[in-house]
């Protein structure tokens, strides 16, 4: 941090003083009283033997040097005015305390360095606002811990990226709501006990390229007024294959069920049909 040049820790002296304009008393041990009266070089100076001292400049500057502790009590209030520049240098601690509320309000802009740890600790709430932008740069690791709960409301947009991993531990429920969710993925693998879509409108589930597989340890069963399957081909296989519906309509250039099957309701298979295990068909 830049000093400034008129605020230095020891000024040199700018006495001078010339006989007979000057009127000086120095004790046997060593303390000074000086009255300078020189034209142009009007000044002030006590001292003390063990070097403290405290001196009025020709220009009315104020030097004081104190070379032991100092001991200040007030009372009553204590009111300061600096029309220009504060500079306090501090070789060792700085503490501060204050006994009621505190207030500091700067005009312009306000910069805090820190070259160690920095602690800040509330005891009750603590508010920070910003009229503009606000950053934050971390080298080293975040961590937040919140026994209450934790709300963001974003009025604009709201972007998070990760270069690395990224892991949710949610030991309650979790929801999602929104006008659209869109997921933009190379993978997506879900590993949950159950797992439940619902919708009041349509469920389209698309692939590009590639196959889409549905595969489970126990039934896989598909409920619905009206049931389509409809592809270039159409492969159903299973020890027992069953399609229940009203209306069941199965299209393909190519269609291959295979193992027991079942099929109940109003049938239309159109297209090369193979069907090959114990058939049942019903209605």
């Amino acid at each position: 941090m830049p000093t400034s040049d008129t605020n230095q820790r020891h000024p040199d002296s700018e006495f001078e003083a010339k006989y007979p304009w000057n009127q000086s008393t120095i004790t046997r041990s060593g303390h000074e009283f000086h009255i300078n009266d020189t034209p142009e070089n009007e000044s002030l100076r006590i001292a003390h033997t063990t070097g403290t001292y405290v001196e009025i400049e020709k220009t009315g500057r104020w030097v004081q040097t104190i070379t032991e502790k100092c001991y200040l009590y007030i009372k009553d209030a204590l009111a300061q005015t600096v029309d220009s520049h504060l500079d306090i240098k501090i070789g060792g601690t700085y503490t501060f305390n204050c006994d009621s509320g505190s207030y500091e309000a700067v005009a312009e802009n306000k910069t805090l360095a820190v070259g160690g740890d920095l602690i800040d600790g509330v005891g009750g709430v603590r508010q920070v606002h910003t009229e503009s932008d606000k950053y934050e740069s971390i080298n080293g690791d975040l961590v937040s811990a919140i026994k209450g709960d934790s709300n963001h409301n974003v009025e604009g947009t709201a972007v998070t990226m990760i270069n690395g991993n990224k892991v949710d531990v949610n030991n309650g429920d979790w929801s999602v709501t929104g006008k659209n969710v869109e997921f933009n993925v190379e993978n997506v693998k879900w590993n949950c006990k159950d797992f439940e879509i619902q919708s009041q409108g349509t469920v389209t589930i698309q692939t590009a390229a590639g196959l889409l597989i549905i595969t489970a340890g126990g039934e896989i069963t598909i409920n619905g007024q009206q049931i389509k399957l409809e592809a270039p081909q159409v492969s159903v296989a299973g020890n027992q294959v069953d399609i229940d519906g009203s209306q069941v309509n199965i299209d393909g250039s190519q269609v291959g069920i295979t193992g027991q099957v079942g099929i109940t309701g109003q049938v239309d298979l159109d297209g090369l049909v193979r069907i090959n295990g114990v058939v049942q068909v019903g209605n």
